[in-house]
């Protein structure tokens, strides 16, 4: 027999809930919890080897229709250059 999962929410995230909930605009706000979890993904953004070309790759798209990337596995081509390319606006459109 399933039960069901129990409840995550913490008193911080309790009172958090409440702030949203009275203001549905204040969708800004974050817990600790939270904040250290973004901090850890862009330090692990940062260690991936295509980092240090995240301003080349984006003139390099800019500039010409077609850029070919050759790294390794793991390196981040698939998931990190086209958050640069869509965060840096690099595209005209």
């Amino acid at each position: 027999e399933l039960s069901p999962a129990p409840s995550l929410a913490t008193n911080n995230n309790k009172k958090l809930e409440k702030d949203l909930k009275k203001s549905p605009k204040s969708t800004e706000i974050y817990d600790h919890n939270d904040l250290t979890k973004r901090q850890k993904i862009l330090q692990t953004r940062r260690s991936l080897p295509v980092y240090k070309f995240k301003s080349q790759i984006c003139q390099l798209v800019a500039k010409h229709p077609v850029v070919l990337i050759v790294a390794e596995t793991g390196s981040g081509k698939s998931t990190q250059i086209p958050a640069y390319i869509h965060v840096s606006s690099c595209l005209k459109e």
